[in-house]
């Protein structure tokens, strides 16, 4: 494989993972219907962001904004985990992760 077949298979992986990221955050929104109000606006303000095209280390970064707390979430992901969830998989992953990261910050406060 030549360098720029590389930089291509990279860019095309992380075209794809950042398309299933959005996909499973606008999952994860649509699912939120009944979770507690303040839950639904963070998943919606959610952007992934910094799709590493690092060759050592591929990963993506999820950023949730909350500013209703002055804080800003994030979750990395691996590449591998991008490659073996399904965009389903991904979004209870990422409800998960505010969910916890909300309790965390309401029981710390």
């Amino acid at each position: 494989m030549t360098a720029p077949d590389s930089a291509k298979k990279l860019a095309t992986a992380a075209a794809r993972h950042e398309t299933d990221l959005y996909k499973a955050l606008g999952i994860s929104y649509a699912r939120s219907t009944h979770s507690r109000p303040i839950i639904r606006p963070i998943l919606g303000r959610a952007s992934a962001e910094d799709i590493s095209l690092v060759s050592d280390v591929k990963t993506a970064t999820v950023i949730f904004p909350v500013p209703e707390l002055g804080l800003t979430s994030l979750r990395v992901l691996l590449w591998q985990y991008l490659e073996d969830a399904s965009p389903y998989k991904t979004a209870s992953d990422l409800a998960g992760t505010v969910r916890t990261n909300l309790h965390m910050t309401e029981t710390d406060s």
